[in-house]
């Protein structure tokens, strides 16, 4: 019951605010052409729900089984679903052709950012995508509507949450954990009204000479 009642909440609450982002970011997605899609941090599920519906086979994982959509609930067959740790992802190297992390970067631990970003490389195949979506904007500076909106949610929850909130944005966000992490080919997609970005990052992995 508290699981069903968590995911109510959040679908009708927070959901809504993504929806346009999750849009593009199944636009993006579908124009690749890839068959084989790895979301980690997935949460409702909302997200694969929607490329899966695009015939696109989606394997989605969290590290919480609290927001997953009931078994009894219609799924698109291309999807499955289970939990698992960002940090230690059950796959083979090079399994998919794309992964994607979607609003959890920013809710981390710091320590755990960049060990789960060289997971997710691990996990795409040579010449395969990343897709991060996250926020991109200065909280201090930034008196735009969207901001405050965003400013105001990641208060409320929680001091944890806020906190790592607060040092993902003060730390420079996804540019500088891309830089980080040596990712030198990526592209930003603009979302939020501007104050987020769907960063489009392709893999290249070392190959012996």
């Amino acid at each position: 019951m508290y699981n069903r009642l968590s995911r109510l909440i959040y679908l009708m609450f927070i959901e809504p605010l993504l929806s346009a982002a999750k849009r593009r970011m199944l636009s993006l997605v579908a124009e690749l052409g890839k068959t084989q899609v790895l979301e980690v941090g997935c949460g409702t599920c909302v997200q694969g729900a929607l490329i899966a519906n695009k015939g696109i086979s989606v394997t989605a994982v969290d590290v919480s089984e609290k927001l997953f959509p009931s078994l009894l609930s219609t799924q698109p067959p291309t999807l499955r679903f289970f939990q698992a740790d960002a940090l230690d992802l059950p796959f083979q190297d090079g399994e998919f052709d794309v992964a994607l992390i979607s609003m959890v970067l920013h809710e981390m631990d710091p320590a755990d950012r960049i060990p789960v970003l060289h997971e997710l490389k691990r996990a795409v195949k040579d010449g395969g995508i990343l897709f991060i979506m996250d926020f991109d904007f200065e909280p201090d500076n930034d008196r735009n509507w969207t901001a405050l909106l965003i400013r105001g949610i990641e208060k409320m929850a929680g001091e944890e949450h806020h906190g790592n909130f607060r040092n993902f944005m003060a730390t420079g966000g996804v540019p500088a954990l891309l830089r980080t992490i040596d990712f030198l080919k990526w592209k930003c997609h603009p979302i939020f009204h501007g104050r987020g970005g769907i960063f489009e990052v392709q893999i290249e992995k070392q190959r012996m000479p």
